[in-house]
């Protein structure tokens, strides 16, 4: 298992790997959405988002 430095490395290359033009911000924002939170709390903080955006895309439909 990856250390925590690394794991932070490579969820900053996925953030900024994700389409420019889709994604602007999640991009921009790829250091400190990666480096900011705790391990824990991110994988936590990802589960959450994206079951919301699932239910907002739902509530479109």
């Amino acid at each position: 298992m990856p250390g925590y430095e690394e794991r932070v490395r490579l969820k900053r290359a996925g953030l900024q790997a994700l389409p420019q033009e889709r994604y602007p911000h999640l991009v921009e924002m790829a250091g400190p959405l990666a480096g900011a939170m705790a391990p824990e709390l991110y994988d936590t903080f990802g589960v959450d988002l994206v079951l919301a955006g699932i239910e907002a895309l739902a509530g479109r439909r």
